[in-house]
């Protein structure tokens, strides 16, 4: 753990010069952010193969991931909005 926010703090310093310590709040959001950004990416490829897709078993698997990818990332959402009005101690 220790190592993640070493991490997490030469990235701060890179990207807000004199910000301080990294809290707990800025770990998460940058997790939340890779994995929307990785969500992302993965939907546009399912919405590939559910194109291309020939036989209606592949097409209803493309279709159910799809389903699970956006409540992914719907709840990613809601967890980066919570974690960006959160209380202090977070930050």
């Amino acid at each position: 753990m220790d190592t993640l926010f070493m991490i997490a703090n030469t990235a701060q310093e890179l990207l807000w010069p004199g910000g301080g310590q990294v809290g707990l709040g800025f770990v998460l959001y940058a997790i939340f952010a890779v994995s929307g950004a990785l969500g992302v990416i993965y939907a546009l490829y399912l919405g590939f193969m559910l194109g291309k897709a020939e036989d209606e078993g592949k097409r209803q698997k493309a279709k159910q991931r799809i389903v699970n990818v956006i409540f992914s990332l719907f709840v990613i959402l809601v967890l980066t909005i919570l974690l960006t009005t959160s209380p202090q101690w977070l930050r």
